[in-house]
């Protein structure tokens, strides 16, 4: 007798093994192999993420305002005043060039007259001896023989031996000298007006010079109607506008002691500490 081996059970319809169902299907012992996307495509492989660069975000939503009035706040201004320890604003000048906090010293009313007055003065003094330096060249011969007039014999018998010319050249060069002279005495007079006028530190030396230079003018100015005319002729034009000079100066002279002498002039040429 022939052995008969039994035959195994039959497989599924897929070619694969798996245990019958009540239903007569089959159950697959593991899922199918996953094909291959399209035809003939190799299979994506996924992206690494990309860093995201500032030119592809989306434009954010403008923020809406507050729906109430009371809601609004102003934006903080930028303050000119002095940083406190912790802030690191720097301190800005407003504008015109003034330091903050800095108010400008307002020069007083008296102080300002008397500028006027003390350079009204300079420069009348100065048109006096240029006036004077004038008319003495276009007749120079008419003051020489006023001089000579006031000389003895032999001062002048010594003049008379030098000749007309060089005796006109003296006297000419004698009213030059006086006018150079006097335009350095003017010289020192403006600047300590400028002094004074400015407030510096030499104020109240300048205010003591020009006091003295004050009182010369003005004691000058009553001589011119005290005391005779210098010339023979004194309808002359020369003694007309010297003269005439001298009073404006003298007048300048006395208001500009009296403009000086004013409790704000004291203040502003002579401040006290508390007033710097």
């Amino acid at each position: 007798m022939h052995n008969h081996t039994p035959a195994p059970p039959p497989s599924s319809p897929g070619g694969m093994g798996g245990q019958p169902t009540p239903g007569g299907q089959p159950v697959p012992d593991a899922p199918p192999p996953e094909r291959p996307s399209g035809l003939g495509e190799p299979e994506r492989q996924p992206q690494p993420p990309q860093p995201e660069r500032p030119g592809d975000r989306t434009p954010r939503t403008p923020r809406r305002g507050p729906s109430r009035p009371w809601d609004s706040q102003p934006d903080p201004q930028p303050s000119h005043g002095p940083a406190g320890p912790g802030s690191d604003q720097r301190q800005q000048p407003p504008q015109g060039g003034r330091p903050a906090g800095e108010e400008p010293k307002k020069r007083p009313e008296s102080i300002d007259l008397a500028v006027k007055v003390w350079w009204v003065l300079i420069i009348a003094e100065v048109l006096r001896h240029v006036v004077l330096v004038l008319t003495t060249a276009m007749n120079p011969r008419e003051v020489a023989s006023q001089v000579i007039s006031t000389m003895d014999s032999e001062q002048v018998s010594q003049l008379e031996n030098l000749g007309d010319t060089a005796l006109n050249l003296a006297v000419i060069g004698y009213y030059v000298v006086i006018m150079l002279f006097a335009f350095a005495i003017l010289a020192i007079v403006a600047w300590m007006v400028n002094v004074i006028a400015r407030a510096r530190e030499k104020a109240p030396s300048a205010k003591r010079l020009l006091t003295f230079f004050g009182i010369y003018f003005t004691i000058r100015a009553l001589f011119v109607f005290f005391s005779p005319p210098p010339m023979s002729d004194p309808n002359s034009v020369q003694f007309l506008i010297d003269g005439s000079l001298q009073i404006v100066v003298g007048v300048a002279a006395v208001l500009g002691l009296v403009f000086f002498s004013r409790p704000e002039s004291k203040t502003w040429i002579e401040p006290t500490e508390t007033e710097r």
